[in-house]
């Protein structure tokens, strides 16, 4: 699943040895972790697969960010893997 493959990213990630010289590919790990929050289903503990449609809407969004910090998580990857300085994202 997409969960469980950010969540092996993120561990590779942060198990790397040398992780505080590597700026760029610590604020990847720390982004994808913080991505898991937001791909989980609201109420994940409810076995009874059952959403209101306020529930969906909310899910929806927080995918629609989870994902965009999947996108900036990969930059921050590709400049770590480049030998860029400390890269940081331009604002929004």
């Amino acid at each position: 699943s997409t969960r469980e493959s950010v969540e092996g990213v993120a561990k590779i990630i942060n198990s790397s040895n040398d992780i505080d010289s590597r700026p760029n590919l610590k604020a990847c790990g720390e982004l994808l972790v913080e991505t898991i929050n937001h791909l989980a289903l609201p109420n994940a503990e409810r076995t009874d697969g059952k959403m209101t449609i306020s529930q969906i809407v909310e899910w929806r969004d927080e995918v629609r960010n989870g994902l965009g910090w999947v996108g900036t998580a990969k930059y921050f990857w590709l400049a770590d893997a480049l030998g860029f300085g400390e890269w940081t994202p331009p604002q929004r």
